[in-house]
């Protein structure tokens, strides 16, 4: 008795294969916002940046497509003590809720918008 060949096999395996990764999302990290962008955040959890873009008011332009960046951190609470990390990013500790007597974890530190005071100023060249 002879085996029938499949030939749909091949075709299967690959459609498969591909359709398993064209759903997954791309490694690299988001660009960072610029401080001149105005921040859209979306329901979604997504946040995209209109770039500002000069034009002579003698002209209208067209403003460019808004571009997916990485959400900005919250501003930090008052009061709550923002350390700046060697990655240059700020942070913050939130207040244990460890009952008294009892030794606990800290809570992890979240990220939080870097006070203005905080903010690295560029170097000064000195002007001949």
């Amino acid at each position: 008795m002879r085996r029938a060949i499949s030939t749909l096999a091949a075709p299967f395996v690959m459609t498969a294969t591909l359709g398993a990764t064209a759903g997954i999302a791309s490694a690299e990290p988001l660009p960072e916002a610029l401080p001149s962008d105005r921040i859209h955040h979306d329901p979604d959890g997504r946040c995209y940046a209109a770039r500002a873009m000069p034009c002579d008011p003698a002209h209208s332009c067209n403003p460019p497509q808004p571009v997916e960046v990485r959400c900005p951190p919250p501003e930090p609470k008052p009061g709550q003590p923002v350390h700046r990390w060697a990655n240059n990013r700020c942070y913050t500790t939130p207040p244990s809720r460890c009952p008294e007597g009892v030794k606990c974890n800290p809570p992890p530190p979240h990220e939080v918008r870097c006070p203005p005071s905080d903010v690295p100023q560029p170097p000064v060249v000195p002007q001949p």
